[in-house]
């Protein structure tokens, strides 16, 4: 499922390059739960997956669809460590049907989904991968 993703050109890979509250950190130093999420056009769904050995808490998930800036569309209150197998967010009805729409519309303009995604690690730290992959503490 990760390769039809990346295929897809949606998926987004993280280097291990990190930003801290304005410093660069590597993700051994930090410390951080690899989290990454993505999401296909032909389908209003949006997968992550929690590589590392504790839970995630709070997991929102963001969709920008062409250009449009990037809303929550729904989240997981808890995705435990999942490996390589990704968990499908729960999507709220109004953004499926936004999604449903921008799909018979502007999808035929060539214009992909972007997905960003914000947690809470295991110490109560909040993350965010933003649309580039760039990494950050963020307050919570």
């Amino acid at each position: 499922m990760l390769a039809v993703a990346a295929a897809a050109g949606a998926f987004f890979t993280f280097g291990p390059g990190l930003r801290t509250r304005g410093r660069r950190v590597d993700a051994a130093e930090a410390q951080v739960p690899e989290v990454e999420a993505w999401a296909q056009p032909e389908y209003p769904e949006v997968l992550v997956v929690n590589r590392s050995p504790v839970p995630v808490h709070d997991v929102r998930a963001f969709v920008a669809l062409g250009r449009r800036r990037a809303k929550c569309v729904g989240w997981i209150r808890t995705l435990p460590p999942t490996g390589d197998k990704p968990s499908r967010v729960a999507i709220n009805a109004d953004s499926r049907e936004r999604w449903i729409e921008w799909q018979g519309a502007e999808r035929r303009g060539g214009r992909d989904v972007v997905v960003e995604v914000t947690f809470r690690d295991h110490t109560g730290q909040h993350w965010r991968r933003d649309r580039t992959g760039a990494f950050a503490a963020i307050d919570g």
